[in-house]
């Protein structure tokens, strides 16, 4: 059976804001320090978005808590602004003069460059000319003193973790993000594999904000990391937990169900990695967010979403 591992989660989740309908850079009214403690803000500027940095916490509840500080400071500030809303939509279009209005750092599309597991993809598109934007819901796991990194030593497998991450993590969102502009930003942003190695661990960088919309998709999320986690963690102490999922899992299938947002293949692979699942979860509800017991529940939640939308179960963001 899966055991929870005791690590720091965080994550660094983005939005834009909107004035009269029509998405507007972050920096008309965010001031460029941000939002929060001068040494530690809890609301920046990323580009023509902006992006939550909650403190990393041991747990999601707990991160949960600082990511409800943000939200509290930023909706503390947009009262002196009342015709300034938040727009939590994961991909939008920005007009050109709103564009060109915007400084040069806000034109930018994206930062360092990410990496990914089955090779380089390199972003395709014009920033100059591309007037798409995306807002990630990055993922950021604190490994340290794990089986799969210790900075301390020469352990280090957490290039392992990440496919992990996508059959677990990112096939399970394609269930729950139904946004039509998902496909498209995962031509740039947010495709099967991509990742970075922070100094604490693993940042994996496959989900939009979709799950911003309410705390019982954050702990599913996160709840879902920790399975991929406690995966790799166990094959690592002898347990040989990973080669049964190599066994029933195609990951190619996987990354065309991510890269695409294709939900009936999502469901394939979910169905895939079911017996495991119902083999290796607890009968009862703790550190994991599905049990043996409630995965035909989410199974219908999920068809529930793809014909009505997240609004249906969560109608306000």
């Amino acid at each position: 059976m899966l055991r929870p591992v005791d690590i720091l989660v965080g994550s660094d989740p983005e939005l834009f804001l909107q004035k009269g309908g029509r998405v507007i850079g972050s920096e008309k009214v965010i001031p460029e320090m941000g939002l929060g403690s001068v040494y530690a803000p809890s609301v920046v500027l990323d580009g023509v978005q902006l992006e939550f940095n909650p403190p990393a916490a041991k747990g999601t509840q707990s991160l949960g808590v600082n990511l409800s500080q943000a939200f509290r400071l930023l909706r503390g500030h947009l009262t002196h602004t009342p015709e300034v809303t938040c727009c939590f939509n994961g991909v939008v279009e920005v007009s050109r003069n709103e564009l060109d209005s915007l400084s040069e750092k806000s034109r930018i599309l994206g930062c360092q460059p990410s990496k990914n597991i089955y090779g380089p993809k390199p972003i395709n598109v014009d920033a100059k000319t591309y007037r798409k934007r995306s807002a990630g819901g990055h993922l950021h796991l604190g490994l340290g003193g794990t089986k799969i990194f210790s900075p301390s030593n020469i352990e280090d497998e957490r290039h392992r973790q990440v496919p992990l991450l996508d059959i677990f993590v990112g096939n399970t969102g394609v269930l729950l993000d139904r946004d039509p502009g998902a496909a498209e930003r995962r031509e740039n942003y947010g495709r099967a594999g991509e990742y970075r190695l922070p100094k604490h661990g693993l940042e994996y960088r496959t989900l939009s904000n979709f799950w911003l919309r309410n705390y019982s998709l954050m702990s599913l999320v996160f709840g879902m990391a920790q399975v991929a986690v406690a995966t790799l963690e166990q094959t690592l102490g002898g347990e040989g937990i990973e080669d049964e999922l190599v066994e029933v899992v195609n990951i190619d299938r996987v990354i065309e169900a991510i890269n695409t947002n294709n939900w009936d293949l999502a469901r394939l692979n979910f169905e895939a990695i079911r017996p495991f699942l119902a083999k290796h979860l607890p009968e009862k509800s703790g550190a994991f967010p599905l049990t043996l017991r409630t995965l035909d529940k989410f199974l219908m939640f999920a068809e529930g979403v793809k014909d009505r939308g997240l609004e249906w179960a969560f109608p306000l963001d």
